[in-house]
């Protein structure tokens, strides 16, 4: 394995509204990046959309995923009440890419089929690096607790043991889909690095069972072959 160091990257803003009705994921033709690598590459996707105050969208919100080449990962979700009120997902990807065109999307659709979401901003960042050495967990299994302090998040886990003195970038998003058991003061979470908690956030959906989406990031220096174990809790 070969310690990650920057090599390109691909920013992709706009403010401009795009709106859907779809209960399935469609693209938000205002995030779409096409590219070409010369050799395998790392490469580290960050798609932030999000729905201003005003702007039509059903209370129950919307979920956004990231495309790769065809297929949609990182599948999150989040609402606001009532009605026309704020939501945000903010969703990202990291895997191996080999040489040649590739093209990366953001994708969103409504959490009621038939209902308009509407994005007005967003944020598509696409980061290339030279290197292997990454971990990356996408899992739809549910986990849940009733618990007022921080529990392991038993699908969001992993120990590694670095090449070499390096700096650690730890992502974590949490959400649940519409309909699933919810409280109506939604979750908080955090990342747990070797045992101490770090970068709590929290956030509701003002509703029983309706989505809510916690994103947050961490940067840790590890030194030389240190074992490092990371676990998301909530």
């Amino acid at each position: 394995m070969t310690l990650l160091t920057f090599s390109d990257k691909y920013v992709v803003t706009s403010s401009t509204q795009v709106s859907t009705t779809s209960g399935s994921l469609v693209d938000d033709s205002e995030a779409e990046q096409t590219f070409t690598l010369d050799s395998s590459k790392t490469v580290l996707v960050i798609y932030k959309a999000h729905v201003d105050y005003g702007s039509i969208v059903v209370y129950k919100g919307m979920q956004n995923a990231i495309n790769i080449d065809g297929t949609d990962y990182a599948n999150s979700w989040d609402s606001g009440y009532p009605s026309n009120c704020p939501v945000r997902n903010c969703v990202f990807w990291v895997g191996t890419l080999t040489a040649g065109s590739h093209t990366i999307k953001g994708r969103f659709a409504s959490n009621s089929d038939g209902d308009t979401v509407t994005i007005d901003c967003r944020v598509l960042v696409i980061m290339i690096f030279d290197g292997d050495e990454f971990q990356y967990v996408d899992d739809a299994a549910a986990a849940s607790t009733n618990s007022g302090s921080l529990v392991d998040d038993s699908n969001a886990s992993v120990t590694f043991t670095p090449s070499g003195n390096c700096k650690a970038l730890i992502l974590y998003n949490c959400s649940n889909a519409n309909g699933v058991t919810e409280d109506l003061r939604g979750k908080k979470a955090a990342v747990n690095i070797n045992g101490t908690d770090y970068m709590q956030a929290e956030k509701s959906s003002y509703y029983y069972n309706y989505p809510d989406s916690v994103f947050i990031q961490d940067t840790a220096i590890i030194g030389l072959k240190s074992k490092i174990a990371v676990i998301s809790r909530f």
